[in-house]
């Protein structure tokens, strides 16, 4: 079996359009036999999907061309959890290739409500929701999770994850803890630790990859690697290509245009803009004159004249 690549799921970043970019550069760019390559969705809320389906489903939206896409939920309400697990089975299997449970995200919002990585702290109860989930749906299930919520939990932490695997067909650690958050230093021996006790369990490495060449590096000793903030504004990073001005202008202009596709309103359309600037400031990253560049974009709210501006910095090509 092929090792795997993972666009990691990030709210407010890896929409629909955020992931088609990058499904769009993988199959341009890649050699597609040496790697399968997944997508997850942005986390969706259970405790949201119980109270108002139709506030939370555009997190589960896609597009035709992206490919095993996984739907990935969070919460702490095992009943919640429950309920929107079994109808993302019933009702949405024809979008998804599997479901997963985020219990890793260190937000303290939803710690608050004993979800994400809150779910580490209560082993006992986290591995009672794992089973029920198992129990509940017949496609592929996962959890994404950390090395614990600090240092000393890590031996805990691992004894958890050997007991959740018999329920769960695919394990993805952050290797950091609760605590370092998005810190430096990211454990990659506890991942390959669990790797080596687990050795017919598909295991994905998360944190700290900053290269493809790094990518390489990492999934010697695993079934895969994650990445995230990588790859915001540089979805090449899971090839070796490294892309001309032109290309990163296309690639740009693409990304907005499915952007403004996908939201019918001008309320919308301008909020979507305002999130999509976290990629563009990424996307112009390292380019001369991209400070001022990023300053003016503050100012534009219209959809035309964010293009406009755009390519007026792009005209040096």
């Amino acid at each position: 079996m092929k090792p795997i690549l993972w666009l990691a799921p990030m709210d407010g970043f890896t929409d629909a359009a955020c992931r088609s970019i990058a499904q769009y550069i993988r199959d341009t760019y890649w050699d597609k036999d040496k790697y399968d390559f997944f997508l997850w969705t942005e986390f969706m809320t259970a405790d949201g999907f119980v109270r108002n389906p139709e506030w939370v489903i555009h997190h589960l939206e896609t597009t035709p061309n992206q490919k095993n896409l996984i739907a990935q939920i969070f919460g702490g309400n095992e009943e919640a959890l429950l309920y929107t697990a079994k109808k993302l089975n019933k009702d949405y299997k024809n979008r998804f290739i599997g479901i997963e449970l985020n219990m890793g995200c260190p937000a303290n919002n939803v710690m608050k409500s004993w979800g994400w990585a809150e779910l580490i702290k209560n082993k006992k109860r986290s591995l009672k929701i794992i089973k029920n989930l198992r129990k509940t749906i017949d496609m592929p299930f996962s959890i994404k999770t950390r090395t614990g919520t600090n240092e000393q939990d890590k031996l805990n932490q691992l004894e958890f994850l050997l007991q959740a695997s018999p329920y769960v067909d695919m394990i993805t650690i952050h290797g950091r803890t609760t605590a370092q958050g998005y810190g430096p230093n990211p454990d990659r021996n506890f991942i390959y630790q669990l790797k080596e006790q687990l050795p017919n369990q598909k295991i994905i490495g998360n944190g700290g990859i900053a290269s493809y060449e790094d990518i390489e590096k990492m999934r010697e000793n695993l079934d895969g690697v994650m990445i995230w903030q990588a790859a915001i504004g540089n979805p090449w990073i899971f090839t070796p290509h490294l892309p001309t001005p032109q290309e990163k202008l296309t690639t740009i202009l693409n990304h907005i245009q499915l952007i403004k596709e996908r939201n019918s309103s001008e309320e919308h359309l301008q909020r979507s803009l305002m999130e999509f600037r976290k990629h563009l400031y990424s996307y112009v990253k390292g380019i001369p004159g991209s400070k001022e560049f990023k300053v003016e974009c503050n100012h534009i709210k219209e959809y035309d004249t964010l293009v406009e501006h755009i390519k007026n910095f792009f005209s040096w090509l």
